[in-house]
């Protein structure tokens, strides 16, 4: 194995702190890269939810309509026909809704990437960068 020639404690301590800097503009860089996707999410759900609540007022006032005409005629297939038309308009929205509260849980909105990396780092700082 080759010596290096020996440095002074002054480049080294800079050699040290520059290093640590840019690990710390990638760490960051990181996070925000990861927050930024988080966001985009949150508003994708966001507007997932709103579509299910726009779905659900919807099928509301086609049921609401099927009652209606079903009390006005007694007899017939009117009210049958808007009950088939306002079904899958409830259940799309139940849909929708069940699939947006599950996705908006907090546990998918932390940030796993970076709590990996640094718990890289900090094995690899302590020297216990064991492969698992």
């Amino acid at each position: 194995m080759a010596e290096r020639p020996s440095e002074s404690l002054p480049a080294l301590l800079g050699q040290a702190l520059r290093l640590g800097a840019e690990h710390l503009r990638q760490t960051l860089a990181l996070a925000q890269i990861e927050t930024t996707g988080n966001i985009r999410a949150i508003l994708g759900l966001v507007t997932l939810l709103g579509t299910a609540v726009l779905l659900v007022i919807v099928s509301f006032f086609l049921v609401l309509a099927a009652v209606v005409k079903g009390l006005a005629v007694l007899v017939g297939s009117e009210p049958l026909a808007a009950v088939i038309v306002a079904g899958p308009f409830l259940l799309a929205s139940l849909v929708l809704l069940w699939l947006g509260l599950r996705r908006m849980a907090l546990d998918n909105l932390e940030p796993r990437r970076t709590e990996r990396q640094l718990a890289a780092d900090a094995r690899v700082v302590l020297g216990t960068d064991a492969p698992r």
